[in-house]
């Protein structure tokens, strides 16, 4: 059903708020950046705020009433809901108008990009970034060729290969960019701690798990008390079960399996499974695990990420 305008406006204003009560919650994680970056991350804040809504409802009203979609704001997301509210004869105090409206979002954003990966040799192409494999740390040529054809971003993914590896990568890269006289920034992306399925129950032998839709098992720390005729997954990563609380999700294998929290504990949870999307319904050992809702006190940076930085 369409929307009046008094109807968009309330839907709006709800968005409003709970940008500005987000940006508040926020408030130390805000203080502790540096100051040239409070504008972007609490853009950031407010932008995530605005994404966890689900606009498509009324997205065609306000495409109907000549106002913004809210679609397009990734670098001003609090002025463009501010904006839609002055069309709809919303009062905002001058002092609660954001600093970045479209324009000035914009160049902020074009000057994060450039600073990060690089400057661009034409505008309307975006920065390119390829992940290398073992070869390229041999094989000067075909870095080379890479930078001219107009790669900005060499990615090296450090769960892969060696120091000694990745240091010839680098200074193939190098090598390629001063001889070519092109930019082209190093990633090194750290492996950060593996979180992964261990079948410890029951398909353990046969190396998989039958999962289907509102199936109940157990995910619990390796050295738990389980019988093991049960249906039980293990996380090669010690200490998150306890992390977990009631409706929180738990995603599996790239998100073909989704489950929830239905009874928390710190060594052992119940799960039950709430979709499949696999084509074979079973979860193997080594398969990623996910949990959007939780918050881990698990460590993200470690020893061994710790260990690769000074490479750069």
């Amino acid at each position: 059903m369409k929307r009046s305008l008094s109807q968009l406006r309330a839907s709006v204003e709800r968005i409003y708020q709970n940008q500005k009560t987000a940006e508040q919650n926020a408030g130390q994680i805000i203080a502790h950046v540096y100051p040239e970056q409070k504008p972007s991350i609490t853009n950031l804040i407010h932008y995530l705020t605005l994404r966890r809504e689900d606009l498509r409802a009324m997205q065609d009203d306000l495409h109907d009433a000549g106002l913004s979609s809210l679609a397009s704001a990734e670098s001003h997301a609090m002025r463009q809901v501010q904006a839609v509210l002055q069309r709809l004869e919303v009062v905002i105090p001058q002092k609660e108008i954001s600093v970045l409206d479209a324009a000035t979002g914009a160049r902020l954003l074009q000057h994060r990009a450039t600073e990060l990966f690089g400057p661009k040799e034409i505008d309307s192409i975006p920065h390119l970034m390829v992940t290398f494999e073992s070869g390229m740390a041999k094989n000067y040529m075909a870095v080379k060729a890479l930078v001219k054809a107009g790669m900005n971003i060499a990615r090296i993914n450090s769960a892969h290969d060696n120091p000694e590896e990745w240091e010839k990568m680098i200074a193939n890269v190098r090598k390629a960019a001063q001889v070519t006289g092109k930019s082209c920034k190093i990633y090194l992306d750290l492996a950060g701690p593996k979180i992964r399925t261990i079948l410890l129950g029951k398909g353990r032998k046969k190396g998989r798990l039958k999962l289907k839709e509102q199936t109940r098992f157990l995910l619990a720390e390796t050295g738990a008390p389980f019988d093991k005729k049960e249906k039980v997954v293990g996380c090669t990563l010690a200490g998150v079960v306890k992390d977990l609380r009631k409706g929180d999700r738990v995603l599996f294998d790239d998100e073909l399996f989704e489950a929830i929290v239905e009874v928390p504990d710190d060594e052992m949870a119940t799960l039950r499974v709430t979709r499949v999307s696999a084509a074979k319904p079973s979860l193997k050992p080594e398969k990623g695990i996910n949990f959007p809702d939780t918050e881990l006190s698990v460590r993200c940076l470690t020893d061994y990420d710790k260990s690769v930085i000074p490479l750069l």
